[in-house]
């Protein structure tokens, strides 16, 4: 399941498995058992700070943060030893999971316990959410001790008894005053425990390879996936984005004029325009980008895009957005699809099933280069040609340009770094100096921005 490591829950009913397992026996002949998996959310599930770590040090434990990870990970553990007894091959289990999922599934790969065979990752490698050192967890631990009125003259591990004993109702609304963006966002703790050493950065995707006990891996994005956190940066003009970018400390150097440039951002954008810029830039410097250098550095990942258009009449009708992949696949909505998205949902949760049970959902990219690309009618396989407006050009331009630069794919980790300071304010959360408290906006017309619904692109033609 996805929510940014803060919301949702494995027994939300868009991810009610009696669905999804009904549809594997009666429509496909595929009888596949579904689990969803709770774990600890928000700051009971990711907080952080040296505090903790020494508190759970008198347990027998050196890591810090993460028990939301490890929760999955004693869940995946119970699966595989348990399996078997429910009708299950310990020996074909299938992780998937989007947004945060995903992140947790990379988490997995990473960790290198095999407890899965398979596994499909929607819309977030490792770094989606970011990752954050313990020590700019402990900026976020020490917030949330004023947040709360703890007083920062007790010992430190007064204050921490303090921060144990406070009411769950009252931590959970200190979260919004001191996570600062409206989408409230936690990421893994690059603890060195976790994963056993540093969790990578984007451009060290390109040396990402699958491990020997899970070959079978597939991933994916949609077309407009910074719809999420559109709040958070809404409110920006021509001016004040350009400004950002032009002082923002890249790394690559003349990154921020390639960046311009590439995006073709200009001083007199309407905020309308300036939106839908920043949306595009957004979804591929958190998504696409890197899911482009992983399927080159593993061309026998099923690679796929969704660009299925929203039939809901709502703020995102028209787009496929972040996280509406999730209606198709798991089906508990389809009855209120328009017949032909019927017609794609089935299709996505047959493939979906497919792979788990260790079947071809579509070519693999090794086979003929291409990407499935779910449309509002079909599933299509493309080349990169056929899929040139994606942007795949302009992606391996940032990875040249920084290479002529003597930087690597430095640019690629500006274009990341950028894009998490925009929909997730990584520079004020981090920030010991900088105030607590969440910047209200208002509605998308507020800032004369207009919803874009593709003249209604999800009725048939």
């Amino acid at each position: 399941m996805g929510g940014a490591f803060v919301y949702a829950a494995g027994g939300a009913a868009i991810y009610d498995g009696r669905v999804l397992s009904t549809i594997s026996k009666e429509d496909f002949n595929i009888p596949t058992i579904i689990i969803s998996v709770n774990f600890r959310l928000g700051v009971f599930g990711f907080l952080a700070s040296e505090e903790l770590r020494e508190y759970n040090r008198e347990f027998g434990e050196e890591g810090v943060g993460n028990y939301g990870l490890w929760d999955q990970v004693e869940a995946l553990r119970w699966t595989k030893k348990h399996i078997a007894a429910f009708g299950g091959n310990p020996q074909r289990i299938c992780v998937f999971g989007q947004s945060a999922g995903g992140v947790s599934g990379n988490i997995h790969l990473a960790r290198s316990e095999p407890l899965f065979s398979s596994v499909i990752i929607q819309s977030g490698l490792m770094p989606l959410c970011g990752i954050m050192s313990v020590e700019q967890y402990q900026v976020i631990y020490d917030k949330m001790l004023r947040a709360l009125d703890i007083p920062e003259d007790l010992p430190a591990r007064e204050q921490l008894q303090r921060l144990i004993d406070a009411p769950e109702a009252d931590v959970t609304a200190a979260m919004v005053p001191v996570l600062v963006t409206p989408v409230i966002t936690l990421s893994p703790c690059d603890d060195g425990v976790l994963v056993g050493g540093p969790m990578p950065s984007y451009s060290e995707y390109v040396n990402f390879k699958t491990p020997d006990w899970c070959k079978r891996i597939m991933i994916g994005d949609v077309k407009n996936e910074c719809m999420i956190w559109n709040k958070a940066y809404r409110a920006q003009t021509a001016n004040t984005l350009l400004r950002l970018i032009k002082s923002f400390p890249f790394r690559c150097p003349g990154g921020a004029d390639k960046i311009i440039d590439l995006y073709d951002l200009k001083d007199d954008m309407s905020n309308d325009e300036t939106f839908w810029k920043i949306e595009k830039l957004c979804t591929d410097g958190l998504y696409a980008v890197v899911d482009w250098i992983v399927v080159r550095a593993n061309p026998d990942i099923y690679a796929y895009h969704f660009d299925v258009p929203s039939p809901f009449d709502n703020d995102w009708g028209g787009l496929a957005h972040h996280s509406l992949d999730n209606v198709y696949v798991w089906g508990l909505l389809r009855h209120l699809l328009p017949p032909h998205q019927q017609k794609v949902s089935s299709m996505m949760a047959q493939a979906w099933l497919r792979f788990a049970n260790g079947q071809d959902p579509w070519t693999p990219f090794a086979q003929n280069k291409t990407w499935a690309v779910w449309t509002n009618t079909s599933l299509e396989e493309r080349t990169v040609v056929q899929d040139a407006d994606r942007g795949y050009a302009k992606w391996e331009e940032m990875e040249k340009f920084g290479k002529k630069k003597g930087v690597g794919l430095a640019l690629i980790d500006d274009l990341y770094d950028l894009c998490d300071d925009l929909c997730m304010r990584r520079r004020q959360l981090t920030d010991a100096g900088s105030e607590i408290g969440l910047l209200k906006v208002g509605d998308l017309k507020d800032y004369g921005i207009q919803k874009k619904n593709h003249n209604r692109a999800w009725e048939a033609n």
